[in-house]
């Protein structure tokens, strides 16, 4: 987990308690340790539970591994993060809207219940396959303000030194402060609102009130504080300290934290959202809500500027375009890397017959560590290219020809471990906390989005009184001034984000599917796709399945979920990996939502059970 993050335990509720008034934004009902709720008080939200008879936790607070897939014979599927934002992307989809509709809907419920994530101050990408076979990847990344560059930050006197002194050209630099991750100067222009807006006006076929009101209804009536939320505002509270606004908006008034099975609501949110509903991109981006960005950033020594709302504008293009054994992967375009890394992943793996080599087996994660150190010691050295970067270098390293000399590379020299010298590479070990979701309609529509506030609650600035906090996505941006992803005036930072949609031969839909998390996107779901196309599994049974994090760089050093065999363990350790063991159920893994359209004409919905994810069709 990253720096920021603390080990803090799960404030659980041991029984019920009388309801506490919250402060302006947040209402505390009674809360109890298995999500009912007490009908001995008069609180509005007596015997009120957004997550309905869905059981995501136990009376200990403990998640429920089962019930987060859903099956579905008429062609409708939502897979969401989080209980609420399904069941509504399910309901536009049950009224008459198109996936588009539903995508723009669940964006807007997930930043009011998972606020730590996602949400208006953020942005993301979405991937969408049209029922007509077109093809479109909609950039609605937060960027730079116009002012932002590498000097605005206070750089440590030791990474200054280590930089002056070594023969390394591309050298990181460690900001004082985490100020690119924390605080006003780590927060750049948002792009959700305007992101979602432009999808729903191109390509969706209902207006904003109809997707906003739900969501707005649900930010009144408040959602259930689930033991996932409790742990992110517990996680946060030393942050909250710093940024008054923050905890205004997630703590009660008396500074105490809200407890699983609590109701939260957000009064600030569901206005804000009728602003935007009411005018509009001009809603947010002009008006009281972009002067009150301007000004909560300005008030922490921030650079935002009312032109840098107005200008913000959404990238509509085409995805990448790759293949793994015969099937078409649509995924995020060039310059962003998140596509890259598995494009190349796959194209390496292409190479190696899985089946044969069996599923989890010593072999095959060895391969899978080995193929995803080579792939990023490809990538680093691209992106260090810097000014000799083109278009042609860029879908040289995707392809065929150059995954095969990668793989035969790795075949002539097995033992040999894959190593890259820590002083070129930007490594960020703040936490980073993204939402992701999928969704199909029955006319045969497909969207997948990725959406972030980049770290936990993004920069802890909070849009005060407006019931959102903004990003702190110039913490993606490199520190080294000579590298691909340096800072400039608004420009939007490289990502590992990438709404994936698979493709069968024929053009029908096989697989969509979104990864929330920093580094492991590309070998998280290379691990899930082959499962799906190589090994035949479900979704559902490839997303419960035990998984490896390979993400540490310039070292042989394997995380693992700690279900798999010792036997497992024991030979990769004699290869000589260094084995260490995680959670059974790691979060740090990553978070995987799909659907996966299965050779019988049933949808599979599969949530990730690591985190609150469900499945509705």
């Amino acid at each position: 987990m990253g720096k920021l993050r603390k080990a803090i335990a799960l404030l659980l509720a041991v029984g019920i308690t009388v309801s506490v008034a919250g402060c302006g934004t947040g209402t505390s009902s009674s809360s109890v340790s298995s999500a009912s709720v007490s009908d001995t008080t008069n609180d509005n939200h007596t015997l009120y539970n957004s997550l309905d008879n869905f059981q995501l936790y136990d009376e200990n607070g403990t998640l429920l591994r089962s019930g987060r897939n859903a099956e579905s014979e008429d062609k409708t599927m939502v897979s969401t993060g989080k209980y609420e934002a399904t069941k509504i992307g399910l309901q536009i989809l049950e009224n008459g809207g198109n996936a588009i509709d539903a995508a723009a809907a669940i964006g807007f419920a997930l930043g009011l219940v998972e606020p730590n994530a996602s949400g208006l101050g953020g942005g993301g990408f979405m991937t969408i396959h049209l029922a007509n076979g077109t093809n479109r990847f909609i950039d609605f990344e937060s960027c730079a303000p116009a002012a932002a560059t590498s000097s605005m930050w206070t750089f440590d006197e030791e990474s200054k030194q280590a930089n002056q002194s070594s023969q390394n050209t591309h050298q990181e630099k460690n900001v004082q402060n985490l100020a690119n991750h924390i605080g006003a100067k780590a927060v750049g222009v948002p792009g959700e609102v305007a992101g979602m807006l432009y999808a729903l006006q191109k390509y969706g076929t209902q207006s904003s009130k109809a997707i906003l009101d739900p969501v707005i209804q649900l930010a009144n009536t408040g959602f259930t504080v689930t033991p996932t939320f409790t742990q992110e505002l517990s996680d946060s509270k030393v942050r909250m300290d710093g940024y008054p606004e923050f905890g205004k908006l997630f703590l009660r008034s008396d500074g105490s934290a809200y407890e699983t099975g609590d109701i939260f609501t957000n009064q600030d949110y569901a206005d804000t959202l009728g602003l935007i509903e009411k005018n509009g991109v001009k809603g947010f981006y002009e008006g009281e809500v972009a002067e009150k960005i301007v000004n909560m950033v300005n008030l922490y020594g921030g650079n935002l500027t009312l032109e840098d709302l107005k200008n913000y504008k959404v990238k509509d293009t085409t995805p990448l375009v790759s293949s793994y054994r015969g099937y078409q992967i649509l995924s995020a375009p060039s310059p962003y890397t998140g596509g890259a890394a598995l494009t190349q992943t796959l194209k390496v793996l292409e190479n190696f017959n899985l089946s044969q080599i069996g599923e989890e087996s010593p072999e095959e994660l060895s391969l899978f560590s080995k193929t995803f150190q080579v792939v990023n010691l490809d990538l680093q050295k691209y992106l260090q290219s810097s000014s000799k970067t083109s278009s042609s270098s860029f879908q040289n390293i995707l392809s065929s020809n150059h995954a095969q000399d990668l793989a035969y590379w790795m075949t002539q020299n097995p033992n040999v471990q894959v190593t890259l010298p820590k002083s070129s590479v930007q490594v960020i070990e703040t936490e980073s906390d993204t939402s992701c979701y999928s969704v199909t309609d029955k006319m045969g529509n497909v969207v997948t989005v990725t959406q972030t506030v980049n770290d936990s609650f993004g920069s802890s600035i909070c849009a005060d009184g407006y019931g959102f906090m903004l990003n702190s996505v110039m913490g993606d941006f490199s520190t080294d001034s000579t590298s691909l992803n340096c800072v400039s005036s608004s420009k939007r930072p490289l990502s590992t984000m990438s709404p994936t949609i698979v493709l069968n031969q024929d053009g029908t839909p096989l697989l969509s599917f979104g990864i929330a998390d920093r580094t492991q996107i590309p070998s998280l779901a290379a691990q899930i796709l082959t499962k799906v196309i190589d090994h035949q599994k479900g979704l559902q049974e490839a997303v419960n399945s035990p998984r490896i994090d390979p993400s540490a760089i310039g070292e042989s050093k394997i995380t693992y979920e700690d279900r798999f065999s010792d036997d497992v363990v024991q030979t990769l350790s004699a290869l000589g990996y260094q084995m260490t063991k995680s959670d059974s159920w790691d979060k740090a893994t990553g978070e995987f939502q799909g659907i996966l359209f299965r050779l019988d004409g049933v949808l599979e919905g599969a949530a990730d059970p690591r985190w609150d994810g469900k499945a509705l069709g």
